[in-house]
């Protein structure tokens, strides 16, 4: 569950853990599925956008220009920097 206030919706999976159900779980399923589609479509703007990964010597650089959620850039990050997408990266001078 989303324990985090990613969302807004900051301790509702702690609640679900600790084993409240009925509406409670239901309404962190919503989150949860609204957050990994907002995942899968900014990754998708991130790979297939041209010139917004590119790669200088020793950093990666992703230029949101304020397309990207300030709330999730840091999960969108972390999933590039752990994928195979250093090798896809053009690189700069």
């Amino acid at each position: 569950m989303i324990t985090h206030d990613r969302l807004r919706a900051g301790g509702l999976g702690l609640t679900v853990m600790r084993g409240s159900r009925g509406e409670i779980l239901d309404e962190a399923l919503k989150i949860l599925v609204t957050y990994k589609k907002m995942c899968s479509q900014y990754l998708n703007w991130v790979i297939y956008t041209l010139n917004v990964l590119r790669k200088l010597k020793t950093i990666y650089i992703i230029d949101g220009s304020n397309k990207l959620n300030e709330l999730i850039i840091g999960t969108i990050a972390s999933i590039l920097s752990s994928s195979y997408l250093k090798e896809r990266c053009p690189s700069s001078p």
